[in-house]
């Protein structure tokens, strides 16, 4: 959804009370916090922007560091450079996050945006992509799942962009696993999966 000329858009919100206007650039997700205000109307078109079939989407992590790294934080459409809006597991060998797209999609690129904060930015280093089509975001699904990509970075990138899996593994699914099997956290600001 295009708001202006050069601005995009999720939704946008109107105040009855207020008579006030709001636009979406992100998606407001529940789990972090997000409180309805009593006369707010939200609008969300009700066509599907695949330029970002992720946004909002059931995420789960293999572990869970601490509030408020949510899985969800993963998939609010915030790619803004603040710790606070990341997701962030424990360390485990491995730890994954995974995104329920609730559909299957044939895709365009898989952006993954990296942390900058403090040294955070190499602990995706050498990650791994992993997409399925059947099972479930969990363990099971995780460890029956093929290769899509491997990280090829001796060091952290900011924004990451992958628009093909190697070998024969189709760039389609309904499930996305991101991981990592170095025992290091995994933790990253944002997943954008661009659908054609």
């Amino acid at each position: 959804m295009l708001c202006f000329t050069n601005i995009s858009c999720v939704g946008f919100g109107y105040h009855e009370q207020r008579l006030e206007c709001f636009l979406y650039d992100m998606f407001p997700v529940e789990c972090q916090g997000v409180v309805n205000d009593i006369g707010m109307e939200i609008y969300v078109p009700s066509e599907e922007d695949k330029t970002n079939v992720a946004i909002g989407k059931p995420s789960v992590m293999s572990t869970f560091h601490s509030l408020p790294y949510l899985p969800c934080n993963c998939v609010d459409g915030n790619t803004a450079n603040d710790r606070l809006t990341v997701c962030h597991t424990q360390k485990l060998n491995p730890n994954w996050f995974c995104v329920d797209l609730e559909n299957i999609y044939n895709f365009k690129q898989i952006t993954i945006f990296n942390r900058q904060d403090g040294g955070s930015i190499n602990r995706i280093v050498n990650f791994q992509i992993r997409l399925s089509s059947v099972g479930a975001c969990d363990e099971s699904t995780f460890s029956s799942t093929p290769l899509c990509h491997q990280d090829p970075n001796p060091t952290g990138l900011v924004v990451y962009n992958i628009t093909t899996c190697s070998g024969a593994v189709a760039f389609s699914s309904r499930y996305i696993f991101i991981s990592n099997s170095n025992g290091q956290f995994l933790t990253f600001s944002e997943i954008k999966v661009h659908a054609l």
